[in-house]
């Protein structure tokens, strides 16, 4: 094989490698039909050879004559395949002159039959090339390979569509080539070659935009002038182009992508004699494989908006074409369901986590400064109005009892004698320290009655546990205990923010308690408090709500879930107004 060929090879797959995603290396194995054995003619990356695995797909696609797919997962252990193969054997006049094989990441089998589907496609160029002498600078192969290098050169399709325009005018000697895609009901032309801006109201765009109406209509390409006196296409508006651009010759070919027309691609001469049909063949070939590629070019550099618009004429089309049963089927369910929800009504409640409080709470404090003694009850006992909960230690306050007592009887022994002394000063100073000293033995007296810490009434302790803090100062006032009664509760309900305006006090409502979440007991709502507490970025109310009954199980902070009867509501409502009014906000946040 001449060394032209061999490069036009490379670049060749070289294209095709970067036009497959993912692609990790692959080789082009040709020969002559019948008479030699094929030989590697390039490989990508051009350093590396080829693996165990590219061999051998590539040797059963030659034995057998077919497409051959080999995912890694079911390849030989001994093969070593890092990734799927596909190997495509190449054809000329159905003799087999070689194959192409493409390792890439791992992919689904219909995935793989469309890479394999693509490079079939493909291997036309590496079958001309066997028919063609060396080639020159002119060579139609090196010409569509430098187009779809200069194509898929640029990643936005502004940039890909003028690079290519112009690049095939100069490569086709044409005067002016023009692309454009299907918008509507019509095209629009979106380049010109050797024109950076593009106005749409121009005459002449308006001429191109109408010759490619034309010629998509038709579905086929249209040469004017022809020298094909028995062709039955209209080319009237092939024609006013001509005579717009004062004189020459026009070939409109159509761009198909995946049996679609999609767009078109005009092709000016400044010649007045028909095309020859070798011209409109290689322009045709040239449009057919660069024009889906700057499809999707133009498909990606759209708006979000517009993205959308087309997805979703896409799924509409379906609905107007034969098959598609589950697509059908599932939005008739969907838009039944729809009427449905948006006729029907439904019980609505807002549900907030809930606590069971007692109604009254009280706490019981240490008396006087001192260190725990004794403890005689912890949280969760139930206790009676008197019981002694705990004991401080009350060795000191006994000491200083005796103390006062013995002072108060030293201070009435002193008293007796003033007395029987007639000393009327002395017997005044005594008197007023007697009664002082009867004051200190009081207060020693109830300040030793108050170190025992007494149930202030009939109740269940709900916090408080001093039994692992024996022997600890506390101080006058410290918490001891936290005492709830047993038949008087409240459920406190925590209310979002976002439901807090649609509660008013008298609604009723069920709780249900994670302890018994089969029995539901109703409340009614008695308070809103208009302070929020901020818990986890959210922000809550407090609703306070009286129970119509109190079980003797309830225990005061058991924990549950708590609705609120609101009223009815359409079904429709009741599962999207939360997602609603999040866009009404977003909405205001963003507007002008």
């Amino acid at each position: 094989m001449h060394k032209d060929a061999e490069n036009v090879i490379q670049s060749w797959l070289d294209l095709q490698c970067q036009l497959l995603v993912g692609s990790r290396r692959a080789i082009v194995l040709l020969g002559d039909p019948g008479t030699g054995p094929v030989l590697p003619a390039a490989t990508w990356p051009e350093s590396e050879a080829s693996t165990p695995g590219l061999s051998n797909a590539a040797a059963s696609a030659l034995q057998q004559r077919r497409i051959i797919t080999r995912a890694k997962d079911s390849a030989p252990q001994a093969i070593q395949q890092q990734g799927d193969i596909v190997a495509v054997p190449i054809l000329r006049d159905k003799e087999l002159i070689g194959v192409v094989t493409v390792e890439f990441t791992g992919r689904t089998q219909v995935e793989q039959q469309a890479v394999a589907k693509t490079l079939a496609h493909n291997t036309v160029w590496l079958e001309l090339l066997m028919r063609e002498k060396p080639a020159t600078d002119d060579s139609p192969a090196l010409a569509v390979i430098d187009l779809i290098a200069t194509c898929i050169e640029h990643t936005h399709f502004e940039a890909a569509a003028n690079s290519t325009a112009t690049r095939l005018a100069t490569r086709l000697g044409c005067e002016r080539v023009s692309l454009g895609f299907v918008r509507g009901n019509r095209v629009e032309v979106r380049t010109m070659s050797g024109t950076a801006t593009l106005n749409p109201k121009m005459r002449l765009t308006r001429a191109i935009g109408k010759t490619m109406d034309e010629a998509i209509g038709q579905d086929t390409t249209i040469v004017y002038p022809t020298n094909d006196e028995k062709s039955f296409f209209a080319t009237r508006c092939h024609e006013e182009l001509v005579k717009t651009s004062n004189g020459g010759s026009v070939c409109t070919i159509p761009i198909s992508r995946d049996g679609t027309l999609v767009g078109a691609a005009t092709f000016e001469h400044d010649r007045e004699q028909a095309l020859d049909r070798k011209t409109v063949t290689l322009c045709e070939t040239v449009v057919s494989l660069i024009g889906p590629i700057l499809y999707e070019k133009y498909l990606q550099d759209r708006w979000l908006g517009a993205k959308i618009s087309a997805a979703l004429t896409r799924q509409l089309s379906k609905f107007a074409t034969p098959g598609h049963l589950v697509l059908k089927a599932a939005t008739a369910a969907a838009l039944c369901a729809v009427a449905f929800l948006s006729t029907a009504n439904g019980a609505y409640r807002v549900t907030a986590d809930a606590i069971l409080e007692g109604t009254v709470q009280r706490v019981v404090v240490a008396p006087v400064d001192g260190y725990i003694k004794e403890a005689m009850v912890r949280a969760g006992d139930i206790v009676k109005e008197g019981q002694v909960l705990a004991r401080l230690d009350d060795r000191d306050l006994e000491l200083q009892l005796r103390e006062r007592r013995s002072k108060q009887a030293q201070l009435q022994r002193e008293y007796r004698q003033a007395m029987s002394e007639l000393d009327s000063t002395r017997v005044s100073i005594l008197k007023a320290q007697l009664d002082q000293a009867a004051a200190r033995l009081a207060l020693t007296a109830a300040n030793l009655e108050r170190t025992r810490a007494l149930a202030p009434m009939d109740g269940i302790i709900i916090s408080g546990d001093l039994s692992q803090s024996l022997g600890t100062p506390v101080a006058r006032g410290d918490t001891l205990f936290e005492v709830a009664p047993l038949d008087s509760y409240r459920v406190m309900l925590k209310v979002d923010e976002r439901d807090v305006r649609r509660l008013s006090p008298g609604q009723t409502g069920q709780l249900a308690l994670v302890g018994f979440p089969d029995e539901y007991l109703p409340f009614a709502i008695e308070r809103i408090t208009p302070i929020a507490t901020a818990t986890d970025g959210r922000n809550f109310f407090a609703v306070e709500a009286q129970l119509e009954h109190h079980p003797q199980r309830l225990r005061p902070g058991m924990k549950g879930i708590g609705k609120v009867d609101i009223g009815q509501r359409r079904l429709i409502w009741i599962w999207s107004h939360n997602l609603i009014d999040w866009f009404r906000l977003q909405a205001w946040i963003w507007a002008a």
